[in-house]
């Protein structure tokens, strides 16, 4: 209920129809006046009464009882067709943006099995590709584009940022520099750039998220030392 068409206080004082005595009453504003109904209604007059055609595909045939803003029920209370507000390009995309999933990944590193002091390790994200990632609600398309790869190697160092790589590389490394044979707790997420169109044109409002992360996924990295034999 509220009958804003997406943002901001609503236009009239919903508060006269606060206590309807339905429970389940939808409350909404027609221009000042502060309008209830049950939607749908529960009971129906004789359907030869209703008007021949409703004004869209989305209006319902409701019985609806409005108060102007001193309190007074108003001439417009009745049977009549009744359209729910379209939702704001605003409400749409952050709606696209909750539908966005990125792909599942597995953090994987090089040297394969354990890691070694004083020598690089690779670390890539395992399973997702380049592609963007897209959802849609009605005519608001989120778009998430690949940016970078953050990972936590687990031995208390901090987080790195890194190019978006999903392949054995040297693009993303990190030395441990004291050994671990229990294994690091390393974690990373995926980070995309996030967009929005509406009609294949770029929509900007303000508030809109600008990026999109994974969750963490972890792995355990065991660290070795490397003996030397000096003959």
């Amino acid at each position: 209920g509220g009958g804003t068409g997406g943002g901001g206080e609503p236009p009239c004082d919903l508060s006269l129809v606060e206590d309807t005595g339905h429970p389940n009453a939808t409350r909404f504003c027609e221009g000042l006046n502060a309008c209830w109904a049950n939607i749908p209604s529960e009971a129906y007059p004789e359907p030869d009464t209703w008007p021949e055609e409703p004004p869209n595909e989305d209006a319902v045939y409701i019985y609806k009882i409005c108060y102007g803003p001193d309190g007074s029920e108003t001439a417009n209370s009745g049977w009549g067709w009744y359209t729910p507000d379209e939702p704001s390009l605003d409400q749409l995309a952050w709606e696209a943006y909750g539908a966005l999933a990125v792909p599942d990944f597995t953090l994987a590193f090089s040297p394969p099995g354990r890691a070694v002091i004083f020598i690089d390790t690779w670390w890539w994200a395992e399973g997702p590709g380049d592609d963007a990632v897209t959802a849609s609600s009605g005519s608001v398309t989120a778009i998430a584009e690949p940016n970078r790869l953050e990972v936590d190697p687990g031995d208390g160092s901090g987080s790195i940022s890194c190019d978006w790589v999903t392949t054995r590389s040297d693009t993303c490394t990190h030395v441990y520099e004291r050994a671990n044979a229990d294994g690091y707790p390393a974690q990373a997420r995926l980070v995309y750039d996030v967009r929005f169109e509406s009609g294949g044109a770029a929509l900007e409002l303000a508030g809109l998220p600008e990026t999109l992360e994974s969750g963490w996924q972890q792995a355990s990295v065991p660290v070795h030392e490397v003996q030397t034999i000096v003959e």
